[in-house]
């Protein structure tokens, strides 16, 4: 078992302790020979003294003279120079010596030990040449002694001049002096071989642990191969350096590192062919190569080298487990010699590390890919998604999910938030919880679930929830289905509408034709009775059955009339009419007080609009309706009440969603209201059908008064709404389209009251209808007039013009509303006179124009008298 020395002294032994001890060991001997050499110096002055020699004197000055210099120049002299100058001192001082004394003085122990100091302080060659310095130094003096050519005071010593005594002590010289160099230079190049492993061992770990470390710090894998070069750098030379990965599936051999003096062409390599190249041959032979000039002149010749031909080659395999996935290699194209079998062995000790750090790098970026792949399909799906891990804390949510709901990840952390947010209601929540945790339990992973969540804004929306179950995580995919629930119930409504609409179509052509044919039979019913009369005596006991006959063939016509109108045939809409007087004529007509004497616990009450709008269409028929309406709801009123009867003007901006969809316009709306027993919400799509009554027919009516209602309202092109509450009472709304047609004699005096003078007036105004109306209006009243569409071109418009007056509208769809258009128009004209309109009611942000500056509110629908008026009075300010 081979014990390295190093480890037995100490377990880091290292270079810088080696040349650490020989510094302080050199420091040692000087200090000591600096000290002896002072006692040498002194007992030199005394023999001058008290013997007049000064040749003692001058040597040992001469010998202590270098040593003096080590000591004192020590900081500007290096380790080598201090340690030549000492080994010259200690010669000089032995040469001396030997040849004052000869053999039976120190000067050949002072020999040994020179060669001694020399291999310790400068190595195994400065050790030899000591001794042969040594060698020829004694056999210089003993040849001069045994001559005596070398005068001595030790002549009388046997040693001194025999020959044979010199060559002994030679020849032990040498053997002596070899052994002395041999223990220390063995010794330190034991330490030095000992040394270069550790640190060649510790480079490498080192290199391992940056290679692994480099894993984790390098953001791809083009990052991670420049890594690795660098620091293969520390190790090796890494000049012409270069990876190459196999991808055994498309048989192709990829280079995506490399960097070579000589050599660009590192394209793919397709079909790849182990035999074909250097790299190929690691790859078939799963080992480390080495290939010095030689063979890889003979492997160009059997073109086997791709590119120029190096003159040395090394590479190892990149080996995960028992598959290849690749090698690493270096070259060089001068040295042929620059890369060992050490060198090899060392790239193929990290090459696994290599390849371990390609292959995790490989995996994360393309785990990494599939994660960004995954996100970006949740980031752009169109429904909302919810990640939760197993702790119950959501780890992300999408756009869309933030969209629907409001809440982004920041104010949802935990499953807990999200149900205290989204179910503030604590029973609902209980049964969501319920209703998810049991999922959960089994898993189940195909059945939607729908619930009512409250969104960040407030607003309640319906949600389709489907959520599925994993090890890890539950993945919650969102639909709103609000706008689908309200389009699906619209479409429900529509439905009915239509169907109630084509069943009341389709009873209007029956009844017509009853109708056409029964106005035949009663022509003989109604007119003969007549001539029986006038021939028949007073007192015929046939009068009154006569009489019977005629007042019962009136009744049936009364009834052909009304089937008329459900037929939708007997209307002619020619004449303009003011509802307040068809309403007035009513309420003094007999019929009304019929009504009233057959119901006199009922009181009838009006509130009638003022500046009411005109309509379109027939006043027998409006009055008709009237009547119906009110003698319906005196009907409901069992135990008697009240009836309210009221007018006035609406401008619909927005589709009103009821009995019927009432479209946007001008209308003036027909209320009655009762506080009757209210209709069943079952009952109430069929009031309008002929002959449906909760009453007893015959007695209070024939069953066609609701039906003539409806009727009359379609034939003026109106609309019917209906609120009903059983045992709270019912509203009849009908809405007539309202006509700015009036009286001529009426209209020229309206003009000439409010008549402007060609003011300039702009109008704001979405809607296209009233941008016409009131613009006709005001040129008739001689105002110079420009409308646009919207907020925004108001305002442009008021950059690039001056007006006087601007009627601006307070609601305006899409786009910016009054109020903002106004705060735009004041900061390019402070000034600007405005009139806010609206066919809702003053809320506050028409009060808050007015607190800007903005006139008088302008209450929709317009009529000459209030625009003329309000325009009038607000120029005049």
């Amino acid at each position: 078992m081979e014990i390295k020395l190093f480890k037995l002294l100490k377990t880091d032994f290292s270079d810088s302790d080696i040349v650490h001890v020989r510094e302080q060991l050199l420091n040692g001997i000087v200090y000591l020979f600096s000290v002896l050499g002072l006692f040498a110096v002194i007992a030199g002055g005394m023999e001058l003294y008290y013997q007049g020699s000064r040749e003692l004197m001058y040597v040992y000055l001469v010998a202590y003279l270098p040593v003096a210099c080590c000591l004192v120049f020590k900081k500007f002299l290096s380790y080598r120079v201090r340690a030549i100058l000492l080994l010259i001192s200690l010669y000089f001082l032995a040469f001396f010596i030997l040849a004052r004394i000869g053999l039976s003085g120190a000067g050949i122990h002072l020999l040994i030990t020179l060669s001694l100091l020399a291999t310790v302080f400068l190595g195994i060659r400065a050790g030899l040449t000591a001794v042969v310095l040594g060698l020829f130094s004694i056999i210089l003096i003993g040849a001069g002694m045994s001559s005596n050519l070398i005068p001595t005071d030790m002549a009388n010593m046997p040693n001194s001049t025999q020959p044979v005594a010199w060559i002994v002590a030679t020849i032990l010289f040498v053997i002596i002096g070899i052994i002395m160099v041999a223990c220390p230079g063995i010794l330190q190049l034991t330490l030095t071989e000992d040394v270069t492993k550790a640190k060649r061992s510790k480079d490498i770990n080192k290199t391992l642990f940056a290679i692994s470390n480099a894993v984790n710090i390098t953001l791809n894998l083009k990052d991670l191969y420049k890594h690795i070069h660098h620091l293969l750098g520390d190790i090796l030379d890494v000049t012409n350096f270069f990876i190459a990965i196999v991808d055994s599936k498309e048989n192709t051999l990829y280079f995506p590192y490399f960097t070579d003096e000589e050599d660009d062409d590192f394209y793919p390599v397709t079909n790849f062919h182990t035999n074909d190249s250097l790299t190929g041959l690691v790859v078939l032979h799963k080992k480390p190569l080495l290939l010095k000039k030689e063979e890889l002149e003979e492997r160009a010749l059997q073109k086997g080298v791709h590119g120029p031909v190096p003159v040395i080659w090394m590479g190892v395999p990149l080996r995960i487990k028992n598959t290849v996935i690749g090698a690493v290699a270096v070259q060089s194209y001068t040295d042929p010699d620059l890369f060992s079998e050490q060198d090899l062995q060392m790239l193929a000790t990290v090459s696994n590390q290599i390849a371990i750090a390609i292959d995790r790098k490989q995996s994360y970026e393309e785990l990494r890919e599939e994660k960004e792949i995954f996100f970006t399909t949740l980031a752009s799906n169109p429904h909302g998604i919810a990640l939760i891990d197993n702790n119950d804390q959501y780890t992300y949510v999408n756009p869309c999910f933030t969209e629907i709901t409001g809440y982004t990840l920041k104010d949802i952390p935990t499953k807990e938030k999200w149900f205290e947010k989204a179910y503030p209601d604590l029973d609902y929540r209980s049964k969501v919880i319920e209703t998810w945790s049991r999922d959960r339990d089994q898993q189940n992973n195909n059945e939607d679930r729908e619930f009512k969540i409250k969104a960040k804004d407030g607003l309640t929306k319906n949600i389709e929830f489907r959520s599925a179950y994993s090890k890890d995580i539950t993945i919650s995919v969102l639909t709103d289905v609000t706008e689908r629930k309200k389009n699906e119930k619209a479409m429900l409504e529509l439905e009915k509408k239509l169907v109630r609409s084509q069943k009341m179509e389709s009873i209007g052509l029956l009844a017509g034709g009853v109708a056409h044919d029964l106005n035949n039979v009663l022509s003989g019913i109604v007119g003969y009775p007549d001539l029986l009369l006038m021939d028949l005596p007073e007192d015929s006991p046939l009068r009154d059955s006569v009489l019977c006959i005629q007042e019962s063939g009136q009744k049936a016509a009364d009834i052909v009339q009304d089937l008329l109108t459900l037929a939708r045939r007997g209307v002619k809409t020619t004449q303009v009419i003011c509802l307040n007087d068809l309403i007035a004529k009513y309420i003094a007509s007999p019929e009304h007080a019929k009504l009233a004497a057959f119901h006199p616990q009922v009181q009838i009450a009006t509130s009638l609009g003022k500046e009411l709008f005109n309509i379109e269409g027939s006043s027998i028929h409006l009055e008709k309706t009237i009547m119906n309406l009110l003698s319906n709801a005196a009907e409901a009123q069992v135990s008697g009440g009240q009836i309210i009867i009221s007018t006035s003007n609406q401008t619909i901006d927005e589709t009103i969603r009821g009995y019927e969809d009432v479209e946007p316009g001008d209308f003036v709306l027909l209320k009655v209201s009762d506080k009757g027993m209210g209709i069943a919400a079952n009952d109430l799509n069929k009031i309008f059908e002929p002959f449906y009554t909760k009453k007893v027919m015959g007695r209070s009516g024939t069953g066609l008064g609701m039906a003539v209602v409806w009727g009359t309202v379609q034939d003026h092109n109106g609309f019917i709404n209906v609120d009903s509450k059983v045992g709270i009472g019912t509203d009849f709304y009908l809405y007539f389209p309202a006509t700015q047609k009036a009286v001529a004699d009426h209209a020229k005096a309206l003009i000439e009251n409010y008549k402007g003078q060609q003011e300039r007036i702009l109008i704001i105004d979405d809607i296209p209808e009233q941008r016409e109306i009131s613009s006709k209006m005001l040129e008739k009243l001689n105002y110079s007039v420009s409308a646009v569409s919207s907020g925004e071109k108001g305002v442009e418009y008021i950059k690039n013009n001056r007006v006087d007056l601007i009627i601006l509208d307070m609601i305006m769809d899409p786009g910016i509303d009054g109020l903002e258009t106004y705060r735009r128009i004041l900061e390019y004209s402070p000034e600007q006179k405005v009139i806010i309109a609206s066919g809702f009611s003053e809320n506050e942000r028409v009060k808050e124009a007015q607190r800007l500056g903005a006139g008088q509110y302008l209450k929709k629908p317009y009529t000459f008298k209030k625009i003329g008026l309000a325009v009038k009075k607000e120029l005049q300010k």
